[in-house]
């Protein structure tokens, strides 16, 4: 599993996987994998099936391939992954665990429905802004050369982060009509108001 500090700062595989099915019956595939990582350059990519992790072969019993995974991710250096790519074409792949950093925003893309031009974009982390910032301006950038009228961000896998940089992003959402309006406003319970 993959864990990007509030810098894009990555010490790992630069992947992150998911179970789907039962416990009896089950596939492993890859949610995410971050831009810069080891995962990336081996062209790993999001929906590709994982069969095996260092000879451990998955989709038969969850508790003790489920343990074996979180060994392998969290214990090793190395791992080699056995699998299939989206595209049907089998893997075999080792990885090593390395220092990387990645982008807050893990893609974007533009699509045509009717009349409508969609954006969307993946945004891993209200990161720094420092460290946000250019990521955010190229996917507006490209959602405003293309002229799109809906937009569609997903923060499925998304951690939080920094307020500011939640400032940014809606900034750039919200329309000209509304400045100077109230964004948000904070309230606490009786627990952190004493």
């Amino acid at each position: 599993m993959a864990f990007v500090d509030l810098e894009g700062k990555g010490n790992d595989f630069g992947l992150r996987v998911g179970y789907y099915g039962t416990t009896s019956k089950y596939k492993t595939y890859i949610q995410i994998v971050y831009p810069g990582s080891e995962a990336a350059t081996a062209k790993l990519e999001r929906g590709d099936l994982i069969t095996e992790i260092n000879g451990t072969k998955y989709g038969s019993n969850f508790d003790t391939e489920s343990s074996a995974l979180t060994n392998a991710f969290f214990h090793s250096t190395k791992i080699t992954i056995k699998g299939t790519k989206r595209t049907g074409e089998a893997f075999d792949i080792t990885l090593n665990k390395t220092t990387y950093n990645t982008k807050s925003v893990l893609t974007d893309s533009v699509y045509t429905k009717d009349a409508k031009k969609i954006g969307y974009f993946a945004f891993n982390s209200f990161s720094s802004l420092t460290h946000t910032k250019a990521d955010i301006d190229k996917s507006f950038s490209k959602f405003q050369t293309a002229g799109i009228t809906d937009l569609i961000i997903d923060l499925r896998y998304n951690g939080g982060g920094y307020i500011n940089t939640v400032q940014y992003l809606v900034n750039k959402i919200a329309p000209s009509s509304i400045n100077g309006k109230l964004m948000f406003s904070e309230h606490f319970n009786s627990t952190m108001q004493n």
